[in-house]
């Protein structure tokens, strides 16, 4: 972050205080550091940056499964091809020329493997010729092809070059090297089995959430909602070098916010563990006693909640006065400390570089009882807060008595973001290019979705992450069953014989591999241990799926020995 955008801004989450002074302690710390008040350090603020190593990253972890899956193949082919290795030796062979026949025809497969994607990868960027690109192309995948597959191979072939021709004329091998280095590969993959499962819970938990807040939001989901702003030109905004894009997007709103169907609308909840935090060592001097909902409407949408403004209220607030509605239930001392709370609120973190309205030159403010009969929607984007609330503060923001919260806010999206207009129809006619010409927005491109459009994509990303949560436990499944078939294969060729004295004399499957089989069920039951401790369902499910896996091809491999194709490639080199 501070390569690409020269500075520190961004949205951290920290996790481990034992106790709130531990919380204030690092803001005064940071303050002193930075030179900023302890207040800005913990409001929300946009930015944007953007990383393009996600690419490399998600191409070096390919390589590297590629490179595990193929090491844990090449080795159990060069165990169960040992003694014949040591025939061949015999015969004359030598070890580098017995292991260059067997790799040769997987290097020629992988070169042209690795020409076919390349092929199919540049004419999916559309160049349907030879060209230098393609040759580009073709050259990285079978470079990186044939490097794995070499690397992988005689790592493997290390098993066979370490050992005697002796040795290897006896079939043996070093067995506890090759069952430390499978077991711990297991063990490892194992724990990625557990971490998997967990980490999918997250996007499973957020979706029943999310299809809770889509029914929370069913009434309004006509409205639309900023659902992307481009950076364009304002780098030193979203660096928060500047208050440009504020500025033009405030304006923006100032020209449309007398139209109809054109919303401000906004929801902050002083919880009771807020203001808890902010007594103990905040920077307000005024609290409330009680927690409450503060709503942000624009004059236009109060109204259409039935809320009825005197004409110099109104007047006043359209002039740059800041007017909060307080609910006439609060007691006379209730009331008072919530007013001076707001006020020190609505002018803490102010300065000269935020955007000029007349409220931030003037400060002034006016606070009417109003009487609420009715409950208010609090536009919430989290199913775990209460929907409605019957006793709210609502501050009625008009674009002269902004502070920079709400110029700020103009550019949030999502649910969260402020600006808000009746329908996707209304936004498209009201944002039109001329009045983002006009107010230098037309390099920002503003985007807009319906709040039931802009669920539904969240609802689509959160099950993309779970496809992708999926893929990884699935490769992560074939790799730990790889790792297990080399450690059946180490432990049936370091007992052939004995497993063949047992099998005649009618020992029980169980009875041949009790070892590796107690092995398997002991792991997978400090697996489901560990889920339990991390309540995870879906981790109970994919580790017994991995368990009865396990086994069915554990029993199918030790009792098939279906190795045909192996070693028919063995032969052929």
């Amino acid at each position: 972050m501070v390569t690409n955008s020269a500075t520190i801004n961004g949205h951290y989450e920290i996790s481990g205080f034992k106790n709130p002074q531990e919380y204030h302690r690092l803001l005064r710390e940071l303050s002193l550091l930075t030179h900023q008040k302890q207040a800005d350090l913990v409001r929300a603020k946009s930015g944007i940056s953007t990383d393009d190593r996600f690419i490399f990253m998600e191409l070096l972890a390919f390589l590297a499964l590629t490179f595990l899956f193929l090491l844990c193949f090449f080795i159990i082919l060069l165990i169960r091809s040992a003694k014949k290795i040591g025939s061949l030796i015999l015969l004359g062979w030598t070890k580098k020329g017995i292991l260059f026949q067997a790799a040769y025809p997987f290097l020629i497969w992988t070169l042209i493997i690795g020409s076919v994607g390349a092929l199919i990868f540049a004419l999916s960027l559309g160049q349907k010729v030879f060209t230098l690109v393609l040759l580009k192309y073709f050259l990285l995948a079978a470079s990186a092809s044939l490097l794995v597959t070499l690397v992988s191979f005689y790592l493997a072939a290390s098993v066979i070059l370490v050992l005697k021709n002796i040795e290897l004329i006896k079939g043996s091998f070093p067995k506890k090297i090759l069952y430390f280095f499978s077991i711990t590969l297991y063990l490892l993959l194992s724990a990625g089995i557990v971490a998997i499962s967990y980490t999918t819970d997250l996007p499973l938990k957020s979706i029943a959430e999310n299809q809770q807040l889509k029914t929370q939001w069913d009434h309004v989901s006509k409205l639309a909602v900023l659902n992307d702003l481009a950076t364009g030109t304002d780098n030193s905004s979203i660096a928060g070098k500047s208050s440009k894009l504020d500025q033009d997007l405030w304006s923006t709103y100032a020209a449309i916010s007398q139209k109809k169907g054109v919303y401000l609308i906004h929801a902050d909840y002083f919880s009771p563990g807020w203001l808890a935090s902010m007594q103990q060592d905040g920077p307000y001097h005024d609290l409330p006693e009680q927690p409450f909902w503060k709503l942000t409407f624009s004059p236009n949408f109060a109204q259409k909640n039935g809320i009825q403004l005197a004409p110099k209220e109104l007047a006043a607030a359209e002039s740059g006065t800041r007017l909060f509605l307080i609910p006439d239930t609060l007691s006379a001392r209730a009331q008072n400390k919530l007013t001076a709370f707001l006020k020190e609120d609505s002018v803490l973190g102010l300065s000269a570089d935020d955007v000029p309205t007349v409220f931030t030159k003037k400060r002034e403010f006016r606070f009417v009882r109003y009487h609420f009969d009715k409950k208010f929607f609090t536009w919430v984007d989290s199913a775990k807060q209460e929907s409605f609330t019957r006793q709210p503060v609502i501050y009625i923001a008009t674009p002269e008595n902004m502070t920079y919260i709400e110029t700020g806010g103009i550019r949030a999206t999502g649910l969260d973001g402020y600006l808000k207009f009746s329908s996707l129809k209304k936004a498209h006619q009201t944002m039109t290019s001329q009045l983002l010409a006009q107010h230098h927005l037309q390099d920002n491109k503003p985007a807009f979705l319906s709040v039931q459009k802009y669920i539904d994509g969240l609802q689509k990303d959160l099950r993309q992450t779970i496809r992708l949560f999926g893929s990884l436990f699935m490769v992560t499944l074939v790799l730990l069953i790889l790792c297990l078939l080399v450690i059946a294969t180490i432990f049936q060729t370091a007992n052939q014989e004995k497993l063949a004295v047992k099998k005649f004399l009618g020992f029980s499957f169980f009875q041949l591999y009790r070892t590796p089989l107690l092995g398997i069920i002991f792991i997978h039951l400090l697996q489901l241990a560990v889920i339990l401790v991390l309540k995870s369902k879906i981790g109970v499910v994919l580790v017994l799926i991995s368990l009865l896996l396990q086994l069915i091809l554990f029993w199918f491999y030790t009792n098939r020995n279906n190795f045909n194709e192996i070693t028919t490639l063995f032969k052929r080199g």
